[in-house]
């Protein structure tokens, strides 16, 4: 089953909250993946596949707000992660110091409602540029979060468990692969899209409180 629980988050304003799951993009038991670890000089650990995006700093006077998405597999020591601070709790930049590559099985991703799940310790993106930027991304993630709302948890538990989301997503990937130009229509398209969604669910909410 899989765990869709309240999680930490880094909300957009760069505070830390809570969350609550709504999209497993990336749900794989089986098959080895690379990882890259980044470790910090605060001693957090953090495991990115070579295209998920971790957020870096781009100085010391940087705020979250001001973060830069960074593939995994070009994350070098000398990138400033944001980690949560294990004394105060609150988020705080750290110098990556070694990245080693390793291959294991499996391979998870989590969207939330709100924000960007912290893992470990650590605050990455929750997305990885399969679609071509972390900005065009995140417009898939809310056409995706339109979609939770509106069949509801329990509808969208059984399209991941069925491996439908998974199938879709690697259909998804494969094209943009074979079609590189078609990642740059992407944010465009479905920004353009996202308007008549909004007045979709709207009126299925609607329809449903009824």
């Amino acid at each position: 089953m899989l765990d869709w629980a309240l999680l930490q988050v880094v909300l957009e304003d760069g505070s830390l909250g809570t969350s609550k799951v709504f999209a497993m993009p990336h749900y794989q038991h089986t098959g080895f993946v690379q990882y890259f670890t980044l470790t910090t000089a605060s001693g957090h650990r953090l495991q990115l596949s070579s295209s998920h995006y971790a957020y870096t700093a781009p100085s010391a006077a940087s705020t979250w707000p001001q973060r830069t998405a960074v593939e995994g597999k070009a994350i070098q020591p000398g990138h400033v992660l944001w980690v949560v601070d294990r004394e105060t709790g609150s988020l705080i930049q750290s110098e990556v110091t070694d990245v080693e590559v390793i291959a294991e099985v499996g391979a998870f991703v989590v969207w939330t409602l709100e924000g960007h799940a912290v893992v470990e310790g650590t605050a990455p993106s929750s997305y990885s540029s399969s679609f071509g930027s972390d900005e065009a991304m995140h417009k898939v993630a809310q056409v995706a979060k339109m979609v939770y709302r509106i069949v509801g948890e329990e509808e969208a538990r059984v399209l991941h468990e069925s491996g439908a989301i998974n199938a879709v997503a690697a259909a998804l990937k494969a094209a943009f692969r074979t079609h590189s130009s078609i990642k740059d229509m992407v944010g465009s398209a479905v920004a353009a899209a996202m308007a008549p969604m909004r007045s979709l669910v709207q009126s299925c909410g609607m329809m449903i409180s009824k």
